[in-house]
């Protein structure tokens, strides 16, 4: 299925729904047959279906937008039934253990970054971006899901800029350390920490590679892992970061 738009007679067959895969507040996920993802969405959504058109004009490697729109006997938004969007293997970050490689994971995450650059001065703002909606594999890297809470055109592209590195900055902090604000008596990475979270001006990678570098030389360690980031910046960041 490669059209932008699909009539169905009746909904949409079970043989092509392979596997329910997620339930939200918007509808049900189920990975395809041919390797998709089809979002059947509940009747209370349908106030999203006009978003959702302009989002499936957008395409990305990282962010699974819709990409082709589900009808029943003819186009209407009375008739939508749903959308198919790409497949992304891995695990949502509310599920991954504490032994990846973090400097990996810093390394995708810079990825990703560059990404959320372009696709904000496109014009898209991120909206849900929590842990149930980005997906990490060490193979394939960062990537954001379930995107029809996603807005076009909402802001200017700097201030678009902006917010989306605040959401994204604000979930992978949540991801890394456990929901804690953290504090610190190092100037410099109290302020990379803040204009991270706070305005977005701070890209989370490179607050982070500093981070692992002050842990580093304080502790004369060598931080590989994320449970080590985790033990070494809970125990040490307040007295020698």
């Amino acid at each position: 299925m490669k059209e932008k738009s699909i009539i169905i007679s009746g909904q949409v067959p079970d043989n092509y729904k392979l596997k329910r895969i997620g339930d939200g507040s918007c509808g049900i996920c189920y990975r395809t047959n041919d390797n998709m993802v089809y979002k059947e969405m509940f009747s209370t959504a349908l106030d999203l279906y006009s978003q959702i058109k302009l989002l499936s004009q957008f395409d990305s490697s990282f962010i699974a937008f819709p990409q082709t729109i589900l009808y029943s006997d003819k186009i209407s938004e009375e008739n939508f039934l749903g959308y198919l969007m790409k497949y992304f293997d891995g695990l949502t970050l509310n599920k991954l253990g504490d032994k990846i490689d973090i400097l990996k994971f810093i390394r995708h995450l810079k990825l990703l970054e560059e990404e959320v650059r372009n696709i904000s001065l496109e014009g898209i703002t991120f909206f849900d971006l929590n842990l149930d909606n980005i997906l990490y594999s060490e193979e394939n890297g960062i990537r954001f899901i379930d995107t029809d809470l996603y807005e076009v055109n909402l802001y200017s592209k700097d201030v678009n800029l902006q917010e989306n590195m605040m959401e994204l900055c604000n979930a992978i902090m949540k991801f890394l350390f456990n929901d804690y604000y953290l504090t610190f008596r190092n100037e410099r990475l109290e302020h990379l920490y803040t204009s991270c979270g706070r305005n977005g001006q701070i890209k989370p990678s490179d607050f982070l590679l500093e981070f692992i570098e002050c842990i580093n030389k304080s502790r004369n360690t060598n931080v590989k892992t994320l449970r080590q980031l985790r033990n070494h910046g809970f125990s040490y960041y307040l007295r020698e970061c």
